[in-house]
């Protein structure tokens, strides 16, 4: 008796491994299958990102050379009615602008060919150097406004002075921010 026991016992204990051995199979191939599931599915967001983000890039460079054009043309109006005081600033920005135009022209041709993440942060530098120079557009403006009531003061054309002390002040104030 006791041996048919311990050959019962056995036999369980064999039936028990084979069973948890071919489960523990079973369980390692699902677990493999929906891992690749989920590799594909990064695999297609990664593209969809990539893709979104190129967008994005290529539209903010747009923007910057937009208005990178808008403050060139500004900076010429600006030189056409300009008081000797800032004509040397108009030409340093003006020079300032080509460099951005050139460096956004040329930037945005390699977002075309390819998206490197260090064209991302190319970009955001570019952004913040626009924005350094709509500033100091701003203040060359601002400048150009003081001048001008400097001269209307010393016309005794007091609210045109005034006028035009308070245009500068705005200025400055959209400089600051």
């Amino acid at each position: 008796m006791e041996a048919l026991a311990i050959v019962i016992s056995i036999f369980s204990l064999i039936i028990g491994s084979i069973a948890y051995i071919r489960i523990g199979r079973l369980d390692i191939c699902a677990v493999e299958r929906a891992l690749n599931e989920k590799i594909d599915e990064l695999r297609t967001l990664i593209h969809r990102t990539e893709d979104c983000l190129a967008v994005i890039v290529r539209a903010s460079y747009q923007r910057s050379i937009r208005a990178i054009d808008e403050m060139a043309s500004l900076a010429r109006e600006l030189s056409e009615a300009a008081v000797e005081e800032i004509r040397e600033d108009l030409r340093a920005i003006s020079g300032m602008l080509d460099t951005l135009s050139a460096r956004a022209a040329r930037e945005i041709k390699e977002v075309k060919a390819g998206m490197p993440a260090a064209t991302v942060e190319a970009e955001e530098e570019l952004s913040r150097a626009v924005e350094d120079a709509m500033a100091c557009l701003t203040v060359i403006e601002a400048r150009h406004q003081l001048a001008l009531a400097r001269l209307a003061a010393a016309s005794n054309d007091l609210a045109d002075a005034e006028s035009r002390v308070e245009a500068t002040m705005s200025s400055f104030k959209t400089a600051a921010s």
